[in-house]
């Protein structure tokens, strides 16, 4: 079953842009003022299930000249890459990024890894000045196109600094989710 969340873009925007404002906006969603710094890997390989090679990150020069958001026939689309966002925890999303104008993130299956997607998503939505797409997870019934609205209606109340629990309580509050997540709080 897929958990993919998308935005559409009426303009692209670079990686660095990107990756800045999904931390901004994951501390708004979370009410956390220091959310993890969310890097991007390429070049990662796999041997069937078994990753034989991490990749690499990309650095900031890299981030500030690979751009999501293209139209088709702006690039070469031999050049599409896999992007792996990931933070310190781990957890991340991965993304088809490059000439895509309608990005695609398809998170871990962790409260952290689909907040993190989540934050990808609205920023491309929001800076790319397009719509938040979620057809999978559902956090809003009937489902809000808006990301300006998506980060209103979704964040929560109050603050905290416990990242991974306010992952969880974020995704706890929504209620279309079939016993998901699993209770991760009471193992800690």
């Amino acid at each position: 079953m897929s958990v993919d969340l998308w935005a559409t873009m009426r303009a692209p925007i670079s990686l660095m842009d990107l990756v800045v404002g999904a931390r901004e906006t994951t501390g708004l969603l979370l009410g956390v003022d220091d959310p993890p710094v969310i890097e991007v890997l390429v070049d990662r390989q796999w041997s069937g299930d078994e990753l034989v090679h991490p990749g690499r990150r990309l650095a900031a020069s890299e981030l500030r000249s690979e751009v999501v958001g293209e139209h088709p026939g702006e690039v070469d689309t031999s050049a599409r890459r896999w992007f792996r966002f990931a933070i310190s925890t781990g957890d991340g999303a991965s993304a088809v990024a490059f000439d895509h104008v309608d990005p695609s993130f398809r998170p871990d299956r962790t409260c952290a890894g689909v907040v993190i997607a989540t934050a990808l998503a609205l920023t491309c939505a929001v800076r790319g000045g397009g719509e938040f797409v979620d057809i999978n997870i559902f956090m809003l019934e009937p489902p809000e196109s808006d990301p300006e609205r998506v980060i209103e209606l979704t964040r929560l109340p109050d603050t905290g600094q416990d990242f991974i629990r306010r992952c969880e309580r974020y995704m706890r509050q929504f209620a279309n989710q079939n016993g998901w997540p699993p209770d991760v709080s009471s193992a800690s």
